[in-house]
């Protein structure tokens, strides 16, 4: 096998992605449960994760007031993505990519402010090539609508997703106008 992925995130999830990246020739050292994160991470050496792959894990909600389940999924879901990448990232090398896969909340129960839950992913991306500042580690967030085979493509490309946007631009209809075009290439920028 290839270089090493770390894949964490929701059990089914972790599966597949982990599996389109095997495809992809990668060694996947896959982790569903949060708290073997740390016992993974101590197999690794410094400097050897060629790629981590962050994907949303499910988060029960059950407090009984609104405040009391958006301080839980807050602390228990994306706040806890800040302390899984803590833990890996002194794990990249020095060329590592992360893809941090945006994710729902799970059920009506609680507020969703999609762009909020994509801000505070955008700000751990930041954090992490803050972290990472020696090497050329790149990190992106995309929206968790991308097939497994997206994200192992992703991957591959470090998050560089420059041609493929190039790509899609260049197959818009040359029979729209300017409003029309520009509403469609802004809607190929935005993040999930």
């Amino acid at each position: 096998m290839g270089d090493t992925a770390l894949v964490t995130g929701s059990a089914a999830r972790v599966e597949e992605v982990g599996a389109a990246l095997e495809q992809a020739g990668f060694s996947v050292r896959s982790v569903p449960d949060p708290g073997d994160l740390a016992g993974a991470c101590a197999d690794l050496e410094a400097g050897s994760l060629a790629c981590y792959v962050q994907l949303p894990k499910e988060t029960k909600v059950d407090g009984p007031s609104l405040i009391g389940r958006v301080r839980q999924f807050l602390a228990e879901g994306l706040l806890a993505r800040f302390e899984s990448a803590s833990l890996v990232a002194p794990l990249l090398a020095k060329d590592g990519c992360v893809v941090l896969v945006a994710g729902n909340l799970p059920g009506a129960s609680t507020p969703d402010d999609r762009h909020a839950r994509i801000d505070l992913l955008r700000v751990l991306a930041r954090a992490i090539l803050a972290e990472c500042e020696a090497g050329d580690v790149r990190a992106v967030v995309i929206g968790n609508d991308r097939s497994p085979a997206d994200i192992a493509d992703i991957v591959l490309r470090r998050g560089d997703e420059s041609g493929k946007k190039a790509a899609e631009v260049a197959a818009l209809p040359g029979d729209m106008n300017y409003a029309d075009w520009q509403r469609e290439f802004l809607s190929l920028t935005t993040e999930e």
